[in-house]
């Protein structure tokens, strides 16, 4: 029997399926098909091999049994990534002022629906013009309206609370902070979070820092919001940049107390913790610093050789010390999607700024994911285009 009838799609499922990262593995998947090799600088995943004290633990954590992870994890996981906190930033967190996601994609994604329904009269929800795109998708999601907001490179991708309109600030829920950035690396300092936390606290937004890069630095190391205040402030950190375990997803929001445990409560509806195995793995990552000084030193090779490269082009780039991500601006005044698209058919992949966003549309990310050897060899294509 024939159904002539048509399933329903909202239409805000197809803005939030769309996915341009995804979109341009899929073409280098075929290049990989037609015998062409790539030189891949568009991911997020590092060539640096896992630390044999998280693959240790993972392996004694096996066990034969298996039971639904509770929402809030393990107290041991709560308790390393305490005293994580009270190493790297010198501040005293609670347990009950923790919660582990898994990754911090999903705990972002999330969010705005703790804050936010078709009831509320905030509907905003404010963040980085050029954006992690689950800041933007999760606003989609509860009918929210994300606004864009963010100097461009000679403001350093610093955005400003203080300059934004107060009907505006009266409107939103929540801002989004992320520093050091994806995609450019731009940092900040913990004078100008102080700034954004007060402009927060003024007309009640809940501010979100997002910091999954703060050990990912070849200079000062990244300041956290949680050094600020705990106050009406949420900071979400992973394990996928600071230990490697992109495929882990293990990551955690810590700060305000009712906060927390608001999302906890939503959260044994809508998602848990890591699996146990994977709660066992990211103890021993969080307890341990000396394999993430590790993984810094091996990318300061690639990063150094990188950067080499552009002066040689002569490519402008922006001068930051976080992340492993580069920013550069296409040659010649050419659009960065032009850019990525000549580099692509030589091979060799990078995510231009429209992938994140409004603004910078002359500029790209490179992702310090390939070992030198590689690197040299997807230079000597580079420089033919």
């Amino acid at each position: 029997m024939q159904n002539n009838r048509s399933i329903q799609i909202a239409p805000s499922a197809k803005i939030i399926g769309h996915y341009p990262i995804a979109e341009f593995l899929e073409r280098k998947v075929e290049l990989v098909r037609q015998g062409v090799t790539v030189y891949d600088f568009g991911p997020g995943d590092d060539p640096i091999p896992l630390a044999k004290v998280i693959t240790d633990a993972l392996r004694n954590g096996l066990s034969d049994q298996s039971a639904y992870p509770l929402v809030r994890g393990t107290v041991e996981l709560r308790e390393s990534i305490s005293q994580y906190l009270k190493r790297r930033f010198s501040v005293s967190v609670e347990h009950k002022e923790i919660l582990p996601v898994t990754g911090s994609k999903e705990g972002i994604y999330h969010l705005p629906s703790l804050l936010i329904d078709h009831t509320c009269p905030r509907r905003k929800v404010l963040g980085p013009a050029l954006a992690y795109p689950p800041y933007v998708k999760g606003t989609i999601a509860v009918n929210a309206e994300y606004v864009p907001l963010q100097g461009g490179p000679e403001q350093e991708y610093l955005i400003e609370l203080s300059e934004v309109p107060a009907s505006t600030l009266n409107s939103a829920a929540l801002v989004y902070l992320n520093y050091p950035h994806n995609p450019t690396g731009a940092g900040c300092s913990l004078d100008y979070l102080r700034r954004q936390v007060e402009v927060a606290h003024k007309f009640g937004i809940l501010l979100v820092s997002d910091e999954c890069y703060a050990d990912i630095y070849f200079g000062e190391k990244p300041p956290s919001v949680l050094e600020v205040t705990k106050d009406g402030v949420l900071a979400f950190h992973s394990l996928s940049k600071r230990s490697g375990l992109t495929g882990f997803r293990s990551g955690f929001v810590a700060g305000d107390a009712q906060i927390i445990d608001s999302y906890a409560r939503v959260r044994n509806s809508i998602g848990t913790a890591p699996p146990e195995p994977i709660m066992l793995a990211s103890v021993a990552a969080w307890n341990d610093d000396a394999h993430v000084q590790e993984r810094r030193e091996l990318l300061v090779p690639i990063r150094t050789r990188c950067l080499e490269f552009f002066d040689e082009l002569g490519l402008e780039y922006l001068k930051t010390d976080a992340t492993f991500y580069l920013w550069a601006k296409a040659p010649n005044g050419r659009n960065g999607r032009e850019y990525a698209d000549s580099l692509r058919e030589k091979g060799i992949f990078v995510s231009p700024a429209e992938f994140f966003g409004e603004g910078s549309d002359e500029w790209f990310r490179v992702s310090l994911v390939l070992p030198v050897e590689e690197c040299e060899k997807a230079f000597e294509l580079w420089r033919s285009v």
